[in-house]
């Protein structure tokens, strides 16, 4: 199951872990064993594939936060993520200042300007803004800044997209 599933899915290695428990409880109501046993063999496998390379948290989580910010999540949303899938704090830390790094006009603070850079990806695969008709801008404002708003991104990036002006027709 744990092959399966890593050939399908990137993964933590606390992601797989809840994974496999998930599966392990399901067939133990099933079959009415007990999954306390299988649980131990869980923690066993997910060290070992750990140790052999199989599992990276630390590439995971690079990977994860790059694809995050592409997609145009913001750092608040990109941290948020990786808490979920059982990332530790340090390399949350450090997948979201490498994502900043990497984004196109990151400066000395890079936060930012890599926020700004994900929340234009995020309007342009919206539609939001100025990537709106002309006509339906100004009623839809309030909507596209509070869609901005809802991942993550600060009043004042939601407001430098919103309000921009941009050739749409090149």
């Amino acid at each position: 199951m744990a092959w399966h599933y890593l050939s399908r899915f990137d993964a933590s290695a606390e992601r797989l872990r809840r994974v496999l428990v998930r599966h392990i409880q399901r067939s133990s109501v099933l079959h009415g064993t007990d999954p306390a046993t299988a649980t131990r063999w869980v923690d066993d496998l997910v060290d070992r594939l750990t140790s052999l390379g199989y599992l990276d948290d630390a590439g995971y989580s690079a990977r994860r936060a790059q694809r995050l910010r592409q997609r145009g999540a913001s750092a608040r949303m990109v941290r948020i993520r990786l808490q979920q899938d059982g990332v530790p704090p340090a390399l949350i830390d450090r997948a979201v200042a490498d994502s900043a790094d990497t984004a196109a006009d990151a400066d000395a603070d890079g936060s930012a300007n890599s926020d700004l850079v994900a929340a234009w990806a995020l309007a342009r695969r919206r539609r939001l803004g100025p990537f709106r008709r002309p006509s339906d801008r100004s009623h839809n404002r309030r909507r596209d800044l509070a869609a901005l708003a809802r991942v993550g991104f600060t009043s004042d990036v939601a407001i430098a997209v919103i309000d921009a002006d941009i050739d749409t027709d090149g």
